[in-house]
């Protein structure tokens, strides 16, 4: 059966129901209590149950803070595959866990599944749009990195070589910007899952936290899409060399046609910082 097919056939509700083998109580106790940010078992249910019914073999995460997920993930990969190969590769801008620094990211890893660090590639200290080069073509994806808008599309964009149609890119904090406590801040990866045009799954949570979206059309194909969504405000500025990253990106994978839409967007959502005017010189005493 063709995997949108498929699709239409399945509910949150099953996929979540088909993790309750592999996420067993013994295992979510493992979670210690210094290890915050993380997702919740909402998410645990629904990511591993998304995975167990699609069956990805190499996987990347982007956004690995304690490893909890990357845990989550390596267990369930490990319960669909048992010894055949599998891969989770997961990446990082930060050497350290951004809540705890005296931890190393991804440090629940090697404390909850030791036994599964062979499966595991850890890239610290690069964006995706840098790292993805050295992590290949993959089969699935998680985004959970910075949530500001537009780091989540960026993180998407960083994808696109690297997939093919028919994959699930699932993203974390779907709508942690409606919360009143986050002052409608964190909208990345609420444009991102509402704003997609295609096929879309979110959890049972209310509201959801965790969703993925289905690529159903080229690659390539999305880029218009992430126009559109970047073209929305920004919640941030891009440093000069992550606005070099991006624009080198596109123009490497996609060409000079869609790097200079990709520069005119920095240009209009990013300026460039004015230099500061000179100062008039002062009078000789």
């Amino acid at each position: 059966m063709p995997q949108t097919s498929m699709t239409r056939t399945i509910t949150s509700a099953a996929l979540e129901a088909r993790s309750e083998p592999i996420l067993t109580d013994a295992f979510m106790s493992k979670l210690p209590s210094w290890a915050g940010g993380n997702i919740s078992p909402y998410d645990c249910r629904f990511l591993t149950g998304l995975v167990s019914q699609f069956r990805p073999r190499n996987v990347v995460e982007i956004g690995v803070a304690s490893g909890w997920s990357s845990a989550v993930l390596l267990r369930t990969l490990k319960a669909i595959h048992g010894d055949d190969p599998h891969r989770l590769n997961a990446i990082d801008l930060f050497e350290n866990y951004y809540l705890k620094p005296e931890y190393k990211t991804g440090v629940l890893v090697g404390e909850v599944v030791p036994e599964l660090q062979p499966n595991y590639n850890l890239l610290t200290g690069r964006i995706a749009l840098e790292a993805m080069k050295d992590v290949g073509p993959v089969d699935f994806a998680f985004i959970d990195a910075h949530h500001f808008h537009p780091w989540a599309a960026l993180d998407f964009l960083a994808l696109l070589p690297y997939i093919t149609k028919g994959t699930w890119v699932a993203f974390h904090d779907i709508n942690l910007c409606t919360f009143e406590r986050h002052k409608h801040t964190n909208r990345g990866p609420f444009y991102l899952f509402h704003m997609w045009q295609d096929t879309k799954l979110q959890s049972t949570q209310n509201p959801a936290m965790i969703g993925a979206v289905l690529l159903e059309r080229q690659p390539e194909q999305y880029l218009r899409d992430l126009l559109e969504i970047l073209h929305t405000p920004w919640e941030l500025t891009l440093s000069p060399e992550d606005v070099a990253s991006l624009v080198s990106f596109v123009g490497t994978h996609f060409g000079d046609k869609w790097q200079n839409q990709f520069k005119q967007l920095c240009d209009m959502r990013n300026p460039a910082p004015k230099p500061a005017p000179a100062k008039a010189p002062t009078a000789a005493a």
